[in-house]
């Protein structure tokens, strides 16, 4: 029901890949779970929320506008203000550790949620048709508690 599962683009991945072997030349590796210090981690969360970016204005069909990203350990609820004149669906890209699964749901009437399996080498995105958007938006990030994400919502026409 107006669901979109979109794999991440294959330039998305490319300029991820070529981060992380930009990491052989003695910059930090941008895809390493955020326990090798609190440097480390800031260095990797600021690589991936840009590369989640990048993909979201660059590669979607149609192009979406980045209202929001995060990154947080365990469930989360985040609070998107009104979307611009002309914006109608919002969507979600999460990528995450661990082996389980994740899931965004936007709260409305008919809640819209979709998901997919964590990883680190990419992730899907998710679009949601809204009830109304020039209200504030709710969407619930579900993934176990320990589990670290990092997810990018964005708007589309």
């Amino acid at each position: 029901m107006g669901k979109t599962l979109r794999p991440v683009s294959v330039v998305g991945m490319l300029l991820l890949g070529g981060l992380v072997l930009a990491g052989c030349t003695g910059t930090p590796d941008p895809v390493v779970p955020p326990t090798t210090g609190a440097a480390s981690a800031a260095a990797n969360t600021a690589i991936i929320l840009a590369v989640q970016k990048e993909s979201v204005e660059k590669n979607l069909a149609p192009r979406g506008t980045v209202v929001k990203q995060f990154t947080g350990t365990g469930p989360a609820t985040l609070h998107i203000d009104p979307l611009p004149e002309g914006q109608k669906s919002l969507g979600s890209t999460v990528i995450c550790t661990g082996s389980g699964r994740w899931e965004t749901t936007i709260q409305q009437k008919k809640p819209s949620s979709g998901g997919s399996g964590c990883s680190m080498d990419g992730g899907n995105s998710v679009t949601y048709p809204l009830e109304d958007p020039s209200r504030e938006q709710t969407v619930d990030i579900k993934v176990e508690n320990d589990v670290q994400f990092w997810v990018t919502i964005y708007s589309t026409e």
